[in-house]
């Protein structure tokens, strides 16, 4: 690359090209625009300029375009003669004479008086060419006038020879075949004391040198020289005085009289030197002998070499940004290099050509070899760069696509590495973990079981264990953590890759299996608790009914009724326990809310704490509602409870009522409700409140905000349930600090009436002495059953199972006219001993009695049909009731019509 430059470099020096003599007249022009800080002071040179300029033409009364009066150039010679100047040189041709000869004399004697005078002959190269003939060069020399010439000292050349730019380099000092040799030259001969200079100067002689911008050398008017009061007596004593014109603008067709200064590169307002002050600067550089020379074209070329070898092999292994820093470094070290050699030995060179051309395409060209290699080298390297990041994107995909949070820290607990299942995990994103300590991050319990993991990993190289970590938004979370010592390439423990697994949900899933498997040993355990409260129950209801049969004394009727009262309560706790337990809805009735308001008052009021006010309000007339009594008083009670806990210092719970119909709904009610009338009713307590973060998740089961042992977290889910399978809405309301009202919208039903017990009369009941077979394993409740139906005109037989029943029934099948059997009873059950005694009468009567089952269950899960149901425990009416019913099915099967009183008993009980 260097000797590709070098060659190219030295052919363009080697040829008169264009390019290479604008480099050479750049490189002299350059050298003083880099050393015009060390101009020469000219102030007391031996020479004086005086101009005529364009202000001694007017103050002298001169003509612009014809000569001078000579008698005027005569004044002057006279003043520098009385001055002693040392001699006095004319850059003017006087070649004509004046049209004064008076003048004429004047002038020369004031020449002769003067002795040491030197006048200007100009030298003249014309064409003359005629169509078909060769062209003729005729060289004229104009000479000035013999009596001046015969009176001056010496006559000198005016030429001067320019370069294209029109800035004169060289010192002319003589022409060919021209035996005058240059105004600077003969100046120089004659005010030098020992004249060395050939005697006949040719086109190669020295380089000149300029000491300033235009104007540099002293200078005068020439109307300021000639007047006595223009200059001090003696300002020309022994010095050199040119003469010459300062040319002015617009006057001349030929710029003849002025050329280009060097210093034009930069100051192009002082661009031109006149041609007087370019000829006394030649006669100073030979009088000073400060001249410039030129290196020679050898030791140029030589250096020309070194710049471009040496920039080609001395950057070729460095970046491009390194190559162009060097090179331009190399360009101002070879530039101040060239001022130097300039500024003190006086030699110049086309260092623009050897030196800053070489360097810059040197430096240009190995910039982009190695750019281009470079270039090469990075499109190789992102290749293997974008190879790498697609195994790592491949490898981290594979690694985000993990459901586990994987994280690697090192052994200051720095996170280094966090996929997108630990962004999922724990709430962080990476860009938010990396450099971050992991127990501040995660840790919510501290430090220790981080340390204690990080010992076991350091000797066993690996650990596994649960521990609990903490989400971004501060939840708690179950980790099951697996750690592996990840080691470097010496072997050295370098990090450690942790691999976490959110088991909080399952956690969460196995307490609420063991909760529900709990619930359901408990469900189990009140199931057999409710049968056999229902058999203990059973007896006694049927009992007080029979004693009221028998008392006539009102106040032991009132006993009576009491102890009715309480056995029906006690009767309604354990189908709650059912209700609870099971999951069983129970019968849906048409229920006044004003009676189940007043009686959830009742228990409230004698149940809750004394720093607690219970009110209650419903309207007039309040709609009844199709629902499960039982179930809605859950709500309730549920409810209520809640609203006491909220309320650990006391407060008061209200509890309200009030029908709304199709207007009040569209105007008020919640988002979701049906446009039909519904029954509304709230519980508000003034309590705690329920935050809003807490309050989308009261409903789910096992939630709850007590502390342990004192909730479950089902009432509210059980009351939603129930709410949703009345066809009803739930509505929250809560302010933290404030209180929580939960309203419950049930559809109303205002078209039914509430089922009232008719009164019914002892005597309508009464048999007519039909044979009951009476089945059940409690002797209680089948001696009872078998006493109010004798005592009201039935004959009874007994059997303690369903084997029992079966044998007595076919001793006397014709004459048992209606069976009532327990469905739960040991060795046959109830449902098995109907199905046998219907494959012998398939229109037997039957009366099933059950402590746990509904009618519909005892059809579907007992398979037996067409039986009149009497759950446990009831009293004496229902039980006749349901005989009668169970007998005038069969009766209708049979005739079309029955007893009276058979007719307005059914009617009575529905």
């Amino acid at each position: 690359m260097g000797g590709l430059v070098a060659a190219m470099v030295l052919a363009i020096y080697s040829t008169n090209t264009r390019l290479a003599s604008n480099l050479t007249m750049a490189s002299y022009n350059w050298l003083y625009e880099l050393t015009r800080f060390r101009q020469v002071d000219m102030t007391n040179t031996d020479v004086v300029l005086v101009y005529i300029d364009e202000g001694s033409h007017v103050e002298l009364g001169q003509s612009f375009i014809e000569p001078w009066d000579r008698s005027i150039h005569a004044r002057l010679l006279d003043r520098l003669t009385d001055d002693e100047a040392r001699l006095v040189i004319f850059d003017v041709v006087f070649s004509d004479p004046g049209p004064n000869p008076d003048a004429d004399d004047r002038f020369e004697a004031a020449i002769r008086r003067n002795g040491r005078t030197v006048l200007a002959a100009d030298h003249r190269v014309e064409t003359q060419s005629a169509p078909g003939e060769l062209t003729a060069v005729i060289s004229t020399t104009i000479y000035p006038v013999a009596r001046f010439a015969d009176a001056a000292a010496g006559i000198g050349l005016t030429q001067i020879w320019p370069d294209e730019d029109f800035v004169a380099r060289r010192h002319l000092h003589g022409v060919a075949n021209e035996e005058l040799a240059s105004l600077a030259w003969t100046g120089s001969r004659l005010a030098a004391a020992a004249a060395t200079l050939d005697a006949k100067p040719t086109r190669d002689d020295p380089w000149i040198h300029y000491y300033g911008l235009p104007g540099a050398l002293p200078n005068v008017s020439y109307s300021r020289a000639i007047d006595p009061d223009g200059v001090p007596p003696g300002f020309f004593r022994n010095k050199i005085v040119w003469v010459g014109a300062r040319p002015m603008p617009g006057l001349f067709n030929e710029r003849r009289d002025e050329l280009r200064s060097p210093y034009a590169v930069f100051h192009r307002e002082i661009q031109f030197m006149p041609a007087v002050e370019v000829h006394a600067t030649q006669m100073l550089n030979l009088l000073r002998g400060d001249y410039l020379r030129r290196i020679p074209p050898a030791f140029e070329m030589l250096l020309l070499l070194a710049s471009s070898l040496g920039t080609a092999f001395g950057v070729r292994r460095l970046r491009p940004v390194l190559i162009a820093a060097v090179s331009l470094g190399a360009m101002l070290l070879a530039a101040t290099g060239s001022a130097a050699v300039f500024l003190v030995w006086s030699h110049w060179s086309v260092w623009l050509l050897i030196l800053l051309l070489p360097v810059l395409l040197s430096g240009t060209a190995m910039i982009l070899y190695r750019s281009l290699e470079w270039y090469r080298h990075r499109q190789r390297l992102e290749a293997a760069q974008r190879a790498a990041h697609a195994r790592i994107a491949e490898q981290a995909a594979l690694l985000d696509k993990a459901h586990d949070a994987i994280i690697v820290h090192d052994f200051h607990w720095k996170v280094t590495y966090w996929n997108q299942g630990a962004e999922l995990t724990y709430g962080w994103k990476s860009a938010e973990t990396v450099g971050l300590d992991i127990r501040q991050v995660i840790g919510a319990e501290g430090s220790a079981k981080f340390d204690e993991a990080k010992e076991t990993v350091l000797i066993q190289d690996e650990w596994t264990g649960e521990m609990i970590h903490r989400h971004r938004d501060q939840k708690r979370l179950n980790i099951e953590s697996r750690w592996s010592l990840v080691r470097d390439a010496a072997g050295n423990p370098a990090s450690v890759l942790v691999i976490n697994s959110d088991v909080t949900e399952r956690k969460l899933i196995e307490a609420q299996l063991l909760r529900t498997q709990r619930m359901e040993s408990i469900g189990t355990l009140a199931g057999g608790i409710a049968h056999d409260l229902n058999n203990v129950l059973a007896p006694i209801m049927m009992g007080i009914d029979l004693l009221n049969m028998r008392v006539d004394e009102d106040g032991l009727r009132s006993v009576l009724d009491r102890m009715a009262g309480s056995a029906r309560r006690g009767a309604d706790l354990v189908k709650q326990v059912l209700t609870f337990a099971r999951g069983h809805e129970g019968e849906k009735t048409v229920v006044q809310l004003a009676h189940l308001l007043k009686e959830m008052n009742k228990i409230v009021v004698e149940t809750f704490p004394r720093n607690i006010t219970i009110q209650t309000s419903a309207s007039n007339k309040l709609w009844p509602v199709m629902a499960d009594a039982t179930q809605l008083h859950q709500v309730l009670l549920n409810l209520c409870v809640n609203a006491r806990d909220a309320m650990p210092d006391g407060g008061t719970i209200t509890i309200e009522a009030e029908n709304m119909g199709e207007a009040e709904i569209l105007a008020s009610g919640p988002t979701g409700l049906k446009r039909t009338s519904h029954v509304r009713f709230s519980v508000r307590d003034t309590g705690t409140g329920i935050p809003d973060e807490v309050r989308e998740k009261i409903f789910e089961p096992f939630f709850t905000t007590k502390e342990v042992g004192k909730g479950t977290g089902l009432g509210l889910s059980t009351v939603i349930t129930i709410v949703k399978n009345h066809g009803g809405l739930l509505d929250l309301k809560s302010e933290v600090g404030r209180g929580t009202t939960f309203s419950i919208y049930l559809p109303a039903a205002q078209d039914a009436v509430a089922a009232a017990e008719a009164p019914v009369n002892a005597e309508e009941l009464r048999g007519g002495g039909e044979l009951v077979l009476v089945v059940d394993d409690e002797p209680a409740i089948r001696e009872l059953v078998a006493t109010a139906l004798m005592d009201h005109g039935y004959g009874v037989v007994t059997a303690n199972n369903g084997a029992e029943a079966i044998e007595l029934y076919d001793g006397m099948s014709d004459r048992i006219a209606v069976l009532v059997t327990d469905i739960m009873m040991p060795i046959m059950d109830g449902a098995r001993a109907i199905r046998a005694l219907r494959q012998r009468d398939a229109s037997l009567p039957v009366v099933a009695m059950s402590g746990l089952l509904e009618s519909a269950e005892v059809s579907r899960k007992r398979q037996v049909s067409d039986v009149e149901f009497l759950r446990k425990p009831f009293d004496a009416v229902r039980l006749l009731v349901a005989v009668q019913k169970a007998l005038a099915r069969r009766n209708r099967l049979r005739i079309d019509g029955g007893s009276i009183g058979q007719q307005r008993a059914l009617a009575a009980t529905g």
